[in-house]
């Protein structure tokens, strides 16, 4: 257990100094923020236009929510490096497990993006015109933790196929970001879609989650939306556990052909 931790936090150190390379507090603030504000707006414009509040209230907290879902998914960028960087030989000679140190080199993902999310839910709901309570918007933190972890092992799984084929990583990125998006009830229910889509909204991260900060906002208790928490845990474990297995039929097969150019 203390070589697995020690694993982790030195992967998942690796991918803060990572971060720190790319961005400052200020640029983050005057860049990355506010760019995801920017976006978060734009959705809840539609809302305006249609000339419907719970329109607004409804696209604005789908996309702020989803946000979460979107910087975890990053991973998949952060992992597809290490194959550019040639390091996946010495991972596969490492005593340690290379799955690992994969799943902890994005970690501070999570972290950001629900600083992103929780800014969002309290700063944009003024600006038009919604007065949610702020320990309703604080109740919503749990969840998201739980919709970051969900949305990170989603990723993690991303990321063990880019890295067969790394030369489509943003492809992945943005397919499996954008499949969340559109399906999981962020800008409409998720019953607006044929059942085969309902069925593969049901089965990724977000859906479950963004339905329990809803029912949160609107007034619900901690044990109305528990089911739905627990169902985006069960999920999030579902992902992990393929991530892990694919993780380990890639390395297993790399070693047996000496070559990391397998699929």
């Amino acid at each position: 257990m203390t070589a697995t931790v020690r694993v982790l936090s030195q992967s998942a150190r690796l991918g803060i100094d990572d971060f720190g390379s790319v961005y400052t507090w200020k640029s983050w603030l005057a860049g990355w923020l506010l760019r995801m504000l920017a976006q978060v707006a734009f959705f809840a414009s539609i809302g305006l236009l249609i000339g419907s509040r719970a329109e607004i209230g409804y696209l604005l907290v789908g996309n702020a929510v989803v946000l979460v879902c979107l910087e975890a998914t990053i991973v998949v960028i952060s992992v597809s490096v290490e194959r550019f960087q040639g390091t996946l030989p010495l991972f596969a000679a490492s005593p340690a497990s290379p799955m690992l140190v994969y799943l902890g080199r994005g970690l501070h993902w999570m972290a950001t993006g629900l600083a992103t999310s929780m800014v969002t839910l309290t700063l944009l709901p003024p600006l038009f015109g919604l007065r949610p309570s702020l320990l309703r918007v604080l109740a919503c933190l749990p969840v998201l933790v739980v919709i970051a972890v969900s949305s990170y092992c989603y990723g993690s799984f991303l990321a063990s196929l880019v890295a067969r084929f790394p030369q489509f990583n943003w492809l992945a990125l943005n397919v499996g970001y954008l499949a969340v998006m559109t399906v999981a009830g962020v800008n409409v229910p998720v019953e607006f879609w044929p059942g085969p889509v309902q069925a593969l909204a049901n089965l990724l991260p977000v859906t479950h989650g963004l339905l329990a900060v809803r029912q949160l906002l609107d007034g619900s208790g901690l044990a109305a939306v528990a089911p739905q928490v627990g169902v985006e845990v069960l999920l999030g474990a579902g992902w992990l556990a393929a991530s892990w297995l694919s993780y380990r039929r890639f390395f297993r097969r790399a070693r047996a052909t000496g070559s990391f150019d397998v699929g």
